[in-house]
């Protein structure tokens, strides 16, 4: 288990890819993020986190945190799309986040998305699955580049 000391060297200069469509729930996301030391990059929906995604660098982003619910492209098909890019980092830890509790069996039956929380989360949430699935992640490529 890490500890949240060691969360803050993590997260220095790391960028994490937030696609939700509710402008309040995207900033009380990076509220949270923020001051452990992420960069939040927000796209408004599915399409367009798929969109900066792909147009990033590989590796710019350590994890994408998504809203499972959203307009255009929702976070299902925005995560099927990231693995099925060929990217050297498309198998990056993908976080579903939805406030409808009848989607949790949906979202745990789904290969694309590792985790998954109910809204409202707590910032708690947030970090527990940062050092448990993001760092780890990032542990393992380390070894691999």
């Amino acid at each position: 288990m890490f500890k949240e000391e060691e969360l803050v060297v993590f997260a220095e200069g790391k960028s994490i890819l937030l696609m939700e469509d509710n402008e309040i729930n995207a900033q009380i996301a990076e509220s949270q993020l923020v001051p452990m030391g992420f960069n939040v990059e927000w796209a408004e929906n599915g399409r367009m986190g798929l969109e900066m995604f792909l147009g990033s660098e590989e590796n710019h982003f350590c994890c994408i945190i998504t809203d499972i619910m959203m307009p255009e492209m929702d976070g299902f098909e925005a995560a099927s799309n990231i693995r099925k890019s060929g990217r050297s980092d498309a198998k990056i830890p993908v976080l579903g986040v939805t406030a409808n509790t009848y989607a949790e069996k949906e979202v745990k039956g789904n290969k694309d998305i590792n985790q998954f929380i109910t809204k409202p989360y707590k910032r708690n949430d947030l970090i527990e699955w940062i050092c448990n699935d993001v760092m780890s992640y990032e542990a393992i490529n380390d070894k691999d580049r």
